[in-house]
Order: structure tokens, then C-alpha cells, then sequence
């Protein structure tokens, strides 16, 4: 008598709770490219916006792209990853770069997008919201609660110093054809 060894099937990682109709764009386990109809980019645009609390300084607007991650991939946590970076001038007439780093995943309640921007700049306590998006073509948009602090130092043009805005970063994601 013999014993039937059958092939175990895999289910593949897709974000139907997320994304109805579409899947992740690669396998979370293999890192294989997604074979179904319609599967979401390997690639996101991000553009971010930053409104100061004083002033009219612009510095953390920029536009950058974020790729999709495996745990099989270096560094991936199978969500969409990357850096967007840029320069500044801050009221001191100071030049300096700052980055922050952008990560949008599918989580159990939807899409989760993350920022942490770079040292000396921090954000607030949560870094992450939860977004309602448009998935075909993908479309996130949104506004951190926390703002961006301590990246500009004190304003020395006035008596006494006055502190460096602080920044309320919204963003933009989306899909390019």
C-alpha cells in the first residue's frame, strides 16, 4: 500500500481587504511576481507637502518613488519602501538636506502609511495614519497628525530667537501608468 503524497498549494499574498480585484505585486513568501489580472505596481510615486506654522518656507516638498519589498528582498516587510530626500533653507539663510522615509503597507483595518523623517527632524508620537484609497489606479492621500519639529533651529533675524516652524506633512501616492 502505497502512500499519495500530494503538492501543497500556497495561497497567494493578496490585499483583497485592501484592494478588491487587485493583488500585491509579489508573492510575500516567494518574492515572485504576482500572477493574477491585476496586480498593483512595483513602484509608487510619492509626492509630499509640508505647510509651515509660520512663515512661507517650503522645505519639505519633494517627490520620490517607493518599490515593493519582500521579506525575501533586502530590508522588505513586504509593503511599498523608500526614501524621499531633499534640501532646505532654513530662516537663517542655513542650507540643509533632510529625508524622510515613506512606507505603505497593507494592514488588518486598510492601507497604513508611514513617514519618519530623518534626524535631527522628528514627528510626533504616531507617524502612521490609515487611508482610504482609490486602488485602480492606486491614489492615497492624506495628512499626518503629528508635525514635523525640530528641524530648523532658531530663527536669529528677531530678538529675542524665535523657534523654527513646525510642519504639517501631507502626501500624495499613486500609481503611474
Amino acid at each position: 500500500m502505497g502512500i499519495a503524497f500530494g503538492k501543497i498549494h500556497k495561497k497567494k499574498c493578496c490585499c483583497g481587504t485592501c484592494c478588491p480585484g487587485r493583488c500585491l505585486p509579489k508573492d510575500c513568501l516567494t518574492g515572485e511576481l504576482a500572477t493574477c489580472d491585476n496586480p498593483l505596481p512595483l513602484t509608487l510615486t510619492v509626492d509630499l507637502t509640508a505647510t509651515p506654522s509660520s512663515g512661507s518656507s517650503t522645505c519639505f516638498n519633494g517627490t520620490g518613488v517607493i518599490t515593493f519589498l519582500t521579506p525575501l528582498d533586502e530590508g522588505g516587510l513586504c509593503c511599498w519602501q523608500g526614501r524621499i530626500e531633499g534640501t532646505c533653507v532654513d530662516c537663517n539663510g542655513v542650507t540643509f538636506s533632510w529625508y524622510v522615509d515613506m512606507t505603505v503597507c497593507c494592514g488588518a483595518n486598510g492601507w497604513i502609511v508611514t513617514a519618519s523623517p530623518g534626524l535631527p527632524c522628528v514627528m510626533g508620537n504616531g507617524t502612521s495614519v490609515v487611508v482610504d484609497p482609490v486602488c485602480d489606479p492606486v491614489l492615497f492621500e492624506g495628512c499626518f497628525d503629528d508635525l514635523i519639529v525640530g528641524c530648523v533651529v532658531a530663527c536669529l533675524d528677531t530678538m529675542p530667537p524665535t523657534p523654527g516652524p513646525e510642519y504639517e506633512l501631507c502626501f500624495s501616492i499613486y500609481e503611474t501608468p
